[in-house]
C-alpha cells in the first residue's frame, strides 16, 4: 500500500491522501482508490480506513509516513530492512515533476494511469523485499514513536518568516504549525531531521531564530539527557561511577576540575584514548569493548547489534576504523534506548494535553499543560529508573528556557 499526496514532497500529516495504491499480492492485482484526485471517482476516506484496519498484513515503503493516513499494527516498514534504488523511468511523472515542482497540486495535475504505473514500479522495486521479510518489534517501535512526534507538530509565532524563508512553505507549513520530519534510514540508524531546508536539530542558539517556537499549552519543558554517551558506555561495559558522574570521576582520579574532564573524555571517547589516561577503568572497559567490536567486524566482516537487528557490513561502511565503528555503535545504542524511553512517554500522555514535539538526539522538548504535571513528575521517574540524568529547562519559548 502507498498513499500518494498533492505533492510527492509534502508532508503527510497536512492533507488527505489524493488516492491509495494497493497491490493484492494474493491475486497479484493492481488498484487505485481515489479520494480527491480529479480524474477518478472518489471513495469515502473513512470507509476505506475502517477496511484499512481489519487487514491482516500491510507492507508499505515507510510505515511511519503510513501512519498519518492510517494506523495499522501490523504494517510492515520495507525501508527499514533495505532501500531498493527506484529509477522512476515514467517519462509523463518526470515531466510534471520537473515543471510544476513548486505547485502544490502537482500530483493531482498528473494523469492518475500515470500514477498508476509508477506505483506499479515502486511495487516491483520492493517485491522481492517483501519475499524475505522478517517481523522486527524495533523497526515497529522506531516507526511509531516518531510518527507520534511528527504528527503532533510545532506551533510557531508570526516572526517564523523573518527567519526561515522557505521556498516552498506548503510542504511543512500550515497556519501556525510547522510540521518536523525524521529520516530512519540513516548509516548509523540514528534520525537526522532537516525537512523542507530546515535542520530542527541543529538550530541556530544565538540569533534568536528559536524564539518562534511557542508552546500551543502553557509552556515548553526540555529535558535533556547530561553526559549521556558516556553513561550508556558506562552501562554496556559494566563501569561503576565512585560519585555518579563519570566527568568528575575523571577529574578526581587526574586533579582537574569537571569542565576540563568533560573535555578531554570526550575528545577520548571520539577520537583515541591517550597513552597518560589509559589505565582510568572506564576507559580500559571501553577500550576492551572497542577491540571486540574490531575484532568481530573484522573476522566476518560485519557486526550486528542483537537488539535491533540492525548490521554493520564492512563492504557498506568504506574506511573504518576500530574508534569510528563504536562511534556508530554507540549512535544506533542511544536510538534505541531513545526509543524505549520514548514509548513509556506516550503510553503516559496518551489522551493528555501535553505533547513530544522535538527530538534532538540527547534531548526530548515536551509542549506542556499545567493540569499535566502529575503526569510529567512520571515522565521524570522514566529517566531515574534508567540510571539517566536530566537537565530540565522551561520557558514560554524554544530561545528562552531557564533551568529548573
Amino acid at each position: 500500500m502507498l498513499p500518494v499526496y498533492r505533492h510527492p514532497e509534502i508532508h503527510p500529516a497536512i492533507y488527505t491522501p489524493l488516492f491509495l495504491y494497493v497491490h493484492d499480492l494474493k491475486h497479484d492485482r493492481d488498484y487505485i482508490i481515489n479520494f480527491c484526485h480529479s480524474q477518478a471517482l472518489s471513495v469515502d476516506i473513512l470507509l476505506v480506513k475502517e477496511w484499512v484496519k481489519t487487514l491482516e498484513i500491510i507492507y508499505t515503503p515507510d510505515r511511519k509516513a503510513f501512519n498519518h493516513f492510517c494506523y495499522n499494527a501490523h504494517t510492515r516498514d520495507l525501508n527499514l530492512v533495505e532501500m531498493p534504488e527506484i529509477k522512476k523511468t515514467n517519462h509523463t511523472v518526470n515531466q510534471y515533476s520537473q515543471r510544476f515542482y513548486e505547485d502544490i497540486d502537482l500530483n493531482n495535475i498528473i494523469p492518475v494511469v500515470k500514477h498508476l504505473e509508477q506505483c506499479q514500479e515502486i511495487y516491483q522495486a520492493y517485491s522481492n523485499i517483501i519475499n524475505k521479510y522478517q517481523p522486527n518489534p524495533y523497526h515497529q517501535d522506531l516507526s511509531d514513536v516518531f510518527w507520534f512526534i511528527e504528527r503532533n507538530a510545532i506551533k510557531v509565532n508570526s516572526a517564523f518568516e523573518r527567519y526561515f524563508e522557505l521556498k516552498r512553505p506548503f510542504l511543512s507549513l500550515i497556519n501556525s504549525w510547522v510540521f518536523s520530519q525524521y529520516n530512519l534510514n540513516t548509516t548509523t540508524g540514528r534520525p537526522s531531521n532537516t525537512f523542507n531546508s530546515l535542520n530542527f536539530a541543529a538550530l541556530n542558539k544565538e540569533n534568536g531564530c528559536r524564539s518562534v517556537f511557542i508552546p500551543r499549552n502553557d509552556f515548553l519543558i526540555e529535558l535533556d539527557l547530561t553526559a549521556y554517551h558516556p553513561t550508556l558506555i558506562a552501562q554496556k561495559v559494566g563501569y561503576e561511577s565512585k560519585t555518579g558522574d563519570i566527568y568528575q570521576d575523571f577529574a578526581d582520579e587526574f586533579g582537574m576540575d569537571r569542565a576540563e574532564a568533560k573535555n578531554l573524555v570526550f575528545k577520548q571517547l571520539y577520537g583515541h584514548i591517550f597513552d597518560q589516561y589509559k589505565d582510568f577503568e572506564f576507559f580500559k572497559l571501553t577500550q576492551n569493548l572497542i577491540q571486540e567490536y574490531w575484532k568481530v567486524f573484522e573476522n566476518k566482516g560485519k557486526v550486528m547489534i542483537p537488539e535491533t537487528g540492525k548490521v554493520f557490513l564492512k563492504k557498506d561502511l568504506g574506511a573504518m576504523n576500530p574508534q569510528k565503528l563504536f562511534n556508530y555503535i554507540i549512535q544506533h545504542t542511544e536510538t534505541f534506548n531513545n526509543v524505549a524511553i520514548l514509548k513509556e512517554m506516550f503510553y503516559l500522555l496518551n489522551s493528555r494535553a501535553s505533547k513530544v514535539i522535538l527530538y534532538t538526539y540527547d534531548a526530548v522538548l515536551i509542549d506542556a499543560a499545567k493540569e499535566d504535571k502529575e503526569i510529567i513528575k512520571q515522565i521524570l521517574n522514566i529517566f531515574e529508573q534508567k540510571q539517566l540524568k536530566i537537565k530540565i529547562s522551561y520557558g514560554t519559548d524554544y530561545n528562552n528556557l531557564s533551568s529548573l
